[in-house]
């Protein structure tokens, strides 16, 4: 009824979606969280959730694509995949391992010279 009366409403979206998600079906879950993302709900989430459900329905080329989206929109995917028991599999696949990599790329922003990230501040390193 909540859809239904505030379709413009994300969270109810999202949070009927995880019901049908707990009630076992996935097509209607993935369904949800697409309106979910289409009411301005959170793009890193929607792609999360989405990865999570064909990974419970063994599509998982589907699921890396949602978690290289949910990725690409900030979502820490190696920490997710820890929380949701069908993404496990995935660690373990090179692509994940990749994608997992790629978070831990940084920029430092500019100063004069360049330093090594990894020794603390105030302790001189040699410049390049």
């Amino acid at each position: 009824e909540l859809v239904t009366n505030r379709d413009y409403n994300a969270d109810y979206h999202v949070t009927l979606g995880l019901v049908y998600r707990e009630l076992g079906d996935l097509t209607e879950a993935r369904r949800k969280y697409r309106d979910f993302l289409g009411c301005a709900g959170s793009p890193a989430l929607a792609s999360l959730l989405l990865a999570e459900s064909y990974a419970r329905d063994q599509r998982m080329d589907e699921a890396m694509k949602n978690l290289e989206k949910a990725a690409a929109q900030g979502m820490n995917v190696m920490r997710a995949a820890r929380q949701f028991p069908a993404l496990a599999a995935l660690t373990k696949d090179t692509q994940f391992i990749r994608l997992a990599l790629r978070l831990e790329a940084y920029e430092l922003e500019e100063e004069r010279e360049f330093r090594d990230p990894f020794t603390p501040r105030g302790i001189q390193t040699s410049t390049w």
